[in-house]
């Protein structure tokens, strides 16, 4: 799409979402790679680093680190957040939607999360990566009290 835009002189930004467990494969490192050498400035993206995947710990299967120093050497420009921070995200954008015309290089964000935030029993559990989160879970969630619902 970004090369889209540039080839036929389109206005537009391209967004997209990545997961860490992705990374383990080939075509996303490609897309890194080619990006910047294309001079596609106006894409950003997202990595959710969670450090896990659907099989386990993406640091015990095959490590990403240091990914924040991989992604520079691709020629992308590097923001490292709190994934869960909303503020930190959207001032984000913003600064991606004000250098706009003036960008030289693609934006990776790397929102580093927790899997299952605020909900104890699956917080950080790779097990719960592909299943959906139970109505019976949620409603056992909702009835303890706020502090211990790991807020």
């Amino acid at each position: 799409m970004a090369l889209h835009a540039k080839v036929y002189g389109y206005d537009y930004d391209v967004y997209t979402i990545l997961g860490d467990g992705e990374l383990q494969e080939g075509m996303p490192w490609e897309a890194l790679m080619t990006a910047p050498n294309k001079g596609l400035h106006r894409i950003c993206g997202f990595i959710d680093y969670n450090h896990l995947q659907v099989d386990g710990s993406v640091d015990d299967i095959n490590q990403l680190e240091p990914l924040e120093k991989k992604l520079k050497a691709f020629n992308w420009e590097v923001k490292v957040v709190d994934g869960h921070d909303f503020y930190e995200i959207l001032d984000l954008l913003a600064y991606f939607k004000l250098k706009r015309k003036t960008r030289k290089n693609p934006l990776m964000i790397i929102a580093n999360t927790l899997k299952g935030k605020g909900v104890q029993e699956i917080e950080g559990d790779f097990r719960y990566h592909a299943v959906p989160f139970l109505w019976s879970s949620w409603r056992r969630h909702r009835r303890l009290p706020r502090s211990d619902r790991g807020n």
